[in-house]
């Protein structure tokens, strides 16, 4: 028993290679009824084309729609819906010239979800909690005719052939548009404030020479030789340090310093892993977001002994840390290295975050501060 009514929504009719598009929109409380679904694959569907939904992805949108993440709730794109018609056609009415009108999908037939399944799954979370969005609006193109391999084609085409776009590039206008209230409450309030403070770390550490990553940081918009890692990249591994009391209110240009002396004590360390990076990973983001994710415990420890963050402070830390990797693992660059070191196995940021706690588990715990 179909327990939805049927809907009539205003679209434009398009057609593409013969195929009917609809572009239309779908709101919030039309979601909860059964009108689209997600061909995903299952022991029990095994001819589905797409992975499980995430809830986790799920919360996230949901959070972000009731404007619990900063910035202004919207979501522009459009998600691709596809209507498997066998023998029968999704009605349209026409107003004028056939390109505006009425769409009608009926009780009984069932939109899938080609592209967008968690942003629609996360508006029917967000409608859950917050009731008041059952208005919501967003938009949809509808794809009438497409069998399910067609389908499955589609989707692979839009997963695979569209270009990812750097953010970077925002990371930097975020830092530049600081001085607007409006958006610096915004980015305060949704806890991003430390994207624009590392994109001036990053400047000052690039404006100093004598360091390992001197001209190796790319910035968008400049090509050069060397670069070894991006700005997006170097700024977003920063986090743990910029979120992490008592650095969230260290400046910019002292805090660049202080990655300095870190990264140069790191270099006496390992040296070979820095003569050759290309057979290493340490200054790449398997060894970038370990390496700074336990910084605020090393720079603690160093301050807790010595009263400042200095080089040689580093320096005594990291040296008791390899000599306690080398126990386990084979001390000295070996561990860095891109096919035999141990951190060349740890990819992703989840290799990342079991890296880090390698790392962290061979810190000399007796100088370990503790944060209360």
């Amino acid at each position: 028993m179909v327990s939805r009514t049927a809907a009539k929504l205003p679209a434009i009719r398009i057609e593409q290679a013969g195929t009917p598009l609809y572009i239309t929109i779908l709101k919030a409380g039309e979601l909860v009824d059964g009108i689209t679904r997600v061909d995903a694959w299952s022991p029990s569907n095994k001819s589905g084309y797409q992975r499980m939904p995430t809830e986790a992805r799920f919360r996230k949108i949901a959070r972000y729609v009731q404007g619990k993440e900063g910035g202004r709730s919207v979501l522009p794109q459009a998600v691709v819906l596809n209507y498997r018609n066998g023998d029968s056609k999704l009605k349209f009415k026409a107003i004028e010239d056939g390109l505006l009108g009425t769409l009608e999908i009926a009780a009984d037939q069932v939109l899938w979800e080609v592209d967008g399944q968690h942003r629609l799954g996360g508006l029917r979370r967000a409608l859950a909690e917050a009731p008041e969005l059952a208005e919501y609006k967003i938009p949809i193109v509808v794809v009438d005719g497409l069998s399910r391999i067609d389908e499955a084609y589609l989707f692979f085409v839009i997963n695979t052939t569209q270009k990812r776009v750097p953010t970077d590039l925002a990371q930097r206008l975020i830092e530049q548009q600081m001085g607007d209230q409006d958006l610096r409450f915004q980015i305060v309030t949704g806890g991003k404030d430390w994207i624009p403070k590392g994109v001036k770390v990053v400047d000052a550490m690039l404006a100093t020479p004598d360091h390992p990553w001197y001209g190796k940081i790319g910035i968008p918009g400049i090509k050069v030789a060397g670069i070894l890692t991006k700005q997006v990249s170097f700024v977003t591994s920063l986090k743990p340090i910029l979120t992490t009391p008592p650095y969230t209110s260290v400046e910019p240009q002292d805090l660049s310093q202080i990655l300095i002396r870190y990264w140069q004590a790191i270099k006496e360390i390992y040296p070979e892993a820095f003569e050759d990076p290309d057979e290493h990973v340490i200054q790449k983001t398997a060894g970038i977001f370990p390496l700074h994710s336990i910084a605020p415990e090393i720079f603690d420890m160093v301050r807790t002994k010595h009263g400042r963050i200095t080089k040689d402070g580093v320096l005594e830390i990291l040296k008791e840390l390899d000599k306690n990797l080398a126990r386990n693992y084979g001390g000295g660059s070996t561990f860095w290295h891109n096919e035999d070191g141990e951190a060349a196995k740890y990819g992703g940021q989840k290799g990342f975050r079991m890296l880090t706690e390698i790392l962290r588990d061979h810190l000399p715990t007796a100088k370990r501060a503790q944060f209360v």
